[in-house]
């Protein structure tokens, strides 16, 4: 098993949880207390609760860090991030309708978060809900093309779940030039892809 690291514009790094498959790990945003998720100014005592939420939730203090971002989402409903870190929490415990209402009530704030359309769609995939996982990835990619955790999330969908191998390597190609550290990587999922698509013809 692997672990990547992507950036994207708001969200840095990624969330490492074990949603994996064929040795591949879902791209996810990391906890996070990023100003580029607010849509107005703070008090440093929320700062401060959001900083301290995303340190339990990176921490798997799941209880504790639900309590604080439920409350920050109640007393802050026009912030973004605690809806978004209360839906890792909830994909963490395979609480998948409830992960997957917290990343629409992102997206009712703000309609242009591709971090979010990118957590939506793992959040569909592990519902078994493969094409709207595969619409929300494709939302995510329309708002940054180069958004490379969203071609990888694309990419393993295309690749394990819908066998559609042009398409998957069309992504892993993609995200090879968006991250060429990680090309090495994406050569041998290629490789393993393109053996298994044989295999089966």
């Amino acid at each position: 098993m692997h672990s990547t690291v992507f950036t994207s514009a708001s969200l840095v790094f990624i969330f490492l949880l074990t949603l994996s498959c064929a040795g591949k790990q879902a791209n996810i945003p990391r906890p996070s207390q990023n100003m580029g998720m607010f849509q107005q100014s703070v008090s440093p005592e929320t700062k401060k609760s959001l900083a301290e939420g995303a340190k339990l939730l990176r921490a798997r203090q799941y209880g504790k860090a639900e309590s604080i971002f439920l409350n920050l989402a109640k007393a802050n409903p026009q912030l973004l991030v605690p809806n978004m870190n209360l839906a890792l929490i909830y994909l963490q415990q395979e609480r998948l309708l409830e992960a997957e209402s917290m990343v629409r009530e992102v997206l009712k704030k703000n309609s242009r978060r591709p971090e979010a359309y990118n957590l939506l769609g793992v959040v569909l995939r592990q519902q078994g809900r493969f094409a709207e996982a595969e619409t929300a990835y494709k939302y995510a990619l329309q708002i940054d093309s180069r958004y490379a955790g969203a071609h990888m999330n694309i990419a393993i969908l295309y690749d394990i779940y819908l066998l559609d191998y042009e398409k998957a390597k069309r992504h892993y190609r993609a995200l090879a030039e968006l991250e060429p550290d990680q090309e090495k990587q994406v050569n041998a999922w290629l490789a393993d892809m393109l053996q298994r698509a044989q295999a089966s013809n």
